[in-house]
């Protein structure tokens, strides 16, 4: 009968091989199934003599060369699957033992390259917890002196990376962002630099329309980057708009980010005009309960991110994606 599982284990490589990184969630069902059958001993020795658990482990990284994260998705509940499998097949069985203490050797060199505190605090330290039942020492690369290290704290301190947080995007929402953000902030080499900041609130408003936007701006965002314009409204039918909305709406996020300064400009005067250079490193984004959108400004081709238009009793700007503008922010 154990031969059947050749198959079955087959057919779950493919499939998470097939398996789009967006839907990468929906294979959760087969890691449980996977968890299961490896607490029986026979099937416990069957995997680990196919290699199943380092096939599954290797096809759950991202092996794009651009890739933010080691693995295809930061979801604690995956990795901690993930995580399990593993331990299970490998516990008590040395030579299985080593060989994974191998391969995870050689994944946090990638660290240098891919900052990833999922994958740190996930699945590397939660291994390196199990040292009672891993009888082996896995400690960090240190890249200048060749070698091995054993403080765990500066590999911690070098995994920082840039991160934002709000109440107001969903958990998943904040996951695609933020590896959106990492992702143009490592190709315009400005990763480590953002990475040393930390983000504060400016200003917030409920009110459509408020008059106190123009001066916020002024105050407390004009010269200053990066920055990030969130809005939260309703959408329907292809359109968007701030404050309340009906039963026929769906609740939405729309927002900008550059890493470029937001211009200043003068509150004395009343009819005044400015184009925004494009940032390369500018996203303009868009969330809702199906769509998750995501508009790279190095990939627009119009020269300008936005234009600012300032006249007596308020003004707007105007944010550019190719010839149209998808967002417009009442001053």
């Amino acid at each position: 009968m154990l031969h059947e599982f050749d198959t079955i284990f087959k057919n779950i490589i493919q499939m998470l091989e097939k398996t789009t990184d967006d839907r990468i969630k929906t294979v959760k069902p087969y890691f449980n199934f996977l968890n299961t059958i490896a607490r029986n001993a026979g099937l416990k020795n069957k995997i680990a003599a196919t290699d199943l658990h380092i096939k599954v482990y290797n096809v759950m990284k991202d092996n794009d060369a651009k890739a933010v994260s080691i693995f295809r998705t930061t979801d604690s509940e995956m990795i901690r699957l993930l995580l399990e499998f593993i331990k299970t097949v490998i516990i008590g069985n040395t030579a299985k033992e080593q060989e994974f203490v191998d391969i995870l050797k050689e994944d946090l060199m990638l660290l240098k390259r891919q900052p990833d505190n999922s994958f740190l605090e996930n699945f590397f330290f939660p291994m390196i917890k199990s040292e009672p039942e891993v009888p082996v020492c896995l400690y960090p690369y240190d890249y200048k002196n060749k070698k091995w290290i054993s403080d765990l704290q500066s590999l911690t301190e070098g995994s920082k990376e840039m991160s934002f947080n709000s109440k107001i995007l969903k958990p998943e929402q904040l996951q695609h962002f933020n590896k959106v953000l990492q992702k143009v902030a490592k190709q315009h080499g400005t990763a480590t630099k953002f990475a040393q900041m930390k983000w504060v609130r400016q200003f917030h408003t409920s009110q459509d329309g408020d008059p106190a936007i123009l001066q916020a701006i002024k105050d407390k965002v004009a010269g200053k980057g990066p920055y990030i314009i969130l809005l939260e409204g309703n959408s329907s039918n292809g359109g968007f708009n701030f404050g309340g909305g009906n039963a026929n709406q769906k609740k939405a996020i729309a927002g900008i980010f550059s890493g470029k300064p937001f211009p200043t400009f003068p509150m004395s005067n009343f009819n005044w005009f400015q184009n925004i250079d494009k940032p390369n490193d500018g996203v303009m984004f868009y969330y809702d309960e199906k769509k998750s959108l995501h508009f790279l400004m190095s990939e627009s081709r119009n020269k300008n991110f936005a234009n600012i238009n300032v006249y007596q009793g308020g003004g707007g700007i105007s944010f550019y994606y190719h010839t149209s503008s998808p967002l417009y922010l009442t001053l």
